[in-house]
């Protein structure tokens, strides 16, 4: 007697991306300064703005300043 039984197995255990503001904010505290093109080439961020605009309002001093027209961001009180 031969009974076909389909055991499915459990899935696997989805990986957690970390989210874009923490990359951000992790290159911020660790790295330094960032442009929205180093956030591209280095973390796939497009948005940076829009990211930075997430930390403020999470309350994070992050500041913009401008150099030959390219928006730079630095953590406010870090060295």
């Amino acid at each position: 007697m031969s009974t076909s039984m389909d055991f499915a197995q459990p899935p696997l255990p989805r990986r957690r991306r970390q989210p874009q503001k923490d990359l951000i904010l992790g290159h911020l505290r660790h790295v330094g300064p960032l442009t929205a093109d180093e956030a591209r080439a280095a973390y796939g961020v497009r948005r940076l703005a829009a990211r930075v605009s997430e930390l403020k309002e999470d309350g994070y001093a992050v500041a913009r300043t401008m150099v030959d027209g390219v928006a730079v961001y630095r953590l406010e009180g870090v060295s």
